[in-house]
């Protein structure tokens, strides 16, 4: 799946994923043959590796497991502090790339946010909505583009 969309930032987003979901349990990755799986793979890979953004949100705990556990991928949790607290962040390794440059040691960064079906379902401020917002506001911060504040938390996805 791919797709560019409007979010939290003020500009376009590109969107991709690992197996496009279209069930209510996300098992797409377990009900599509291992021949067409590890094809999307290969093809998520390679955009994976291809462009310059130096800042990733993944959403879903699902998508996150799967670039984490990659065997060739090496990461390094950051765990967050202060206003940021309990925000995690992965370093990706310029290693884990097949046109890694020796002269880096860190290509990316990722940083997992709620998968978006579990927003709607969140009451009043709920801490999923807060957190949701922490993680939209560091990867703004480390990137250094503009974010929605609150836009989680406010509910202006909601919004028309």
């Amino acid at each position: 799946m791919m797709m560019v969309m409007g979010t939290a930032y003020d500009s376009d987003t590109l969107l991709y994923d690992q197996i496009h979901r279209r069930d209510a349990k996300s098992e797409g990755d377990e009900n599509y043959p291992s021949e067409v799986r590890n094809i999307h793979r290969a093809w998520t890979r390679q955009i994976w590796e291809s462009p310059e953004a130096k800042v990733e949100v993944v959403y879903g705990l699902k998508a996150t497991k799967a670039i984490i556990a990659y065997p060739s991928i090496k990461s390094t949790p950051v765990a967050l502090w202060g206003e940021f607290s309990g925000v995690i962040i992965h370093l990706i390794h310029e290693e884990s790339f097949r046109n890694a440059q020796a002269e880096f040691k860190f290509r990316k960064v990722i940083i997992h946010a709620r998968h978006p079906q579990h927003l709607f379902y969140a009451h009043g401020k709920d801490q999923v909505l807060i957190h949701q917002d922490k993680v939209l506001a560091v990867a703004a911060a480390i990137a250094g583009v503009h974010h929605v504040p609150n836009y989680y938390t406010d509910r202006l996805f909601q919004r028309n």
